[in-house]
């Protein structure tokens, strides 16, 4: 099976889309949980 190739800026792109959704989200379920799920 020959190694997986990819485009490094395609990668760079896809974690920094990834990156930027997951963040949020991990905020935001630190302020609930820091509020006591009033956000």
């Amino acid at each position: 099976m020959p190694p997986r190739r990819y485009n490094p800026d395609d990668r760079r792109d896809a974690l920094l889309e990834r990156i930027n959704l997951d963040i949020p989200a991990a905020v935001a379920q630190a302020l609930r949980e820091d509020v006591g799920g009033e956000v």
